[in-house]
């Protein structure tokens, strides 16, 4: 069954009605169970074949020469943040001058 399953992609398609026929006549199960025993084992049985098989070979890809970290510029190199004047806005926070709560009926 785990072949079989394989082999159409552990999924049970029209297309495939005559093969998903006579695999489970030669098999003695019917359709539904076959397709229960895909939905079952499709994660755990799928994974653990992928898992087993070692993955292809892959080139080393050559790392390009790294530059060197920047050096740290002195603090007495840099310039002052600017000042900027702001005018005193609203202020939001409740205080004193906030209205009394509303009352709901």
């Amino acid at each position: 069954m785990l072949e079989f399953a394989e082999r159409v992609g552990w999924r049970l398609q029209k297309l495939d009605d005559a093969m998903v026929q006579a695999f489970c006549q030669e098999i003695g199960v019917k359709r539904r169970v076959l397709k229960v025993w895909m939905h079952n084992n499709k994660h755990n049985l799928a994974t653990k074949r992928l898992q087993a098989s070692p993955p292809p070979p892959q080139m080393p890809v050559p790392m390009p020469a790294m530059a060197p970290p920047p050096m740290p510029v002195p603090m007495s190199a840099m310039a002052p943040p600017p000042t900027t004047t702001q005018q005193p806005g609203p202020s939001y926070h409740i205080g004193t001058s906030s209205p009394p709560p509303l009352k709901l009926e």
